[in-house]
């Protein structure tokens, strides 16, 4: 069964990657409103 223990792992590898992406776009997102209000204040 190691192709299903493969899949599974490489199914888990694509959902950690897709979380990281979305908190780097939150993190990108939360410094470009600071950096806005540096500017601005």
């Amino acid at each position: 069964m190691p192709e299903h223990i493969c899949a599974g792992a490489l199914h888990d590898f694509n959902r950690a990657r897709k979380a990281l992406d979305l908190i780097r776009e939150i993190a990108e997102g939360v410094a470009r409103v600071k950096a806005g209000r540096r500017f601005v204040g």
